[in-house]
């Protein structure tokens, strides 16, 4: 009898929690997730389990691997297209500058451009060069930005053999962070996204 009240009670909890949503306040950026939306997830996986519809980006551009660009208007039309790279993100105030690039049908690299998003160790958008260096040791590279004349890129390398397939870069105009992103190493580091 006190089994099966305890296997109720356990079946309750579970159903509240499989019900509950998401706290999208409270999302940090890791190495290889944003809040429950994780690198490697499919478009769908991340939609059903944050309770939120996936947009195309505004230029609905798809890149295919020879560098050609073609437009379609939904990513379902856009995941169709061979060896295609896109991004997308997500209907809600506060993933309003938050980006997914899309490649091989899943999630490869998650783009934070607004101030509302912040690393599990605390950086965001206008923090200092030296609190990223501070904050992460002797875990950072630095490179010159490509793009900004005095920027750099501040590139967080774990050291962990688990996690060393992903990344976590800031961009900065040589004294504070602009956008950050992280997910697959090698998707991290195009600077141009899909281009």
């Amino acid at each position: 009898m006190q089994n099966k009240i305890l296997l109720s009670l356990l079946f309750l909890s579970v159903s509240s929690f499989a019900e509950a949503k998401p706290n999208y306040n409270n999302w940090k950026l890791s190495l290889n997730c944003l809040g429950p939306i994780c690198v490697g997830m499919s478009i769908e996986q991340a939609s059903k389990i944050t309770n939120l519809k996936p947009v195309m980006d505004e230029n609905n551009t798809v890149i295919d691997n020879n560098g050609l660009s073609h437009t379609f208007k939904t990513y379902q039309e856009a995941i169709k297209s061979p060896n295609h790279c896109f991004h997308i993100s997500f209907e809600h105030p506060l993933l309003k500058n938050v980006g997914f690039m899309i490649t091989n049908k899943h999630i490869s690299r998650i783009e934070i451009d607004g101030e509302s998003i912040k690393t599990l160790s605390g950086i965001g958008i206008g923090d200092s060069e030296e609190k990223v260096k501070k904050t992460y040791k002797d875990k950072i590279t630095i490179e010159p930005h490509q793009y900004e004349e005095k920027g750099h890129y501040l590139i967080y390398k774990p050291k962990d053999k688990a996690d060393q397939k992903y990344n976590l870069l800031f961009e900065t105009d040589g004294k504070k962070v602009i956008r950050f992103r992280s997910g697959y190493a090698e998707e991290v580091y195009l600077c141009e996204g899909c281009s």
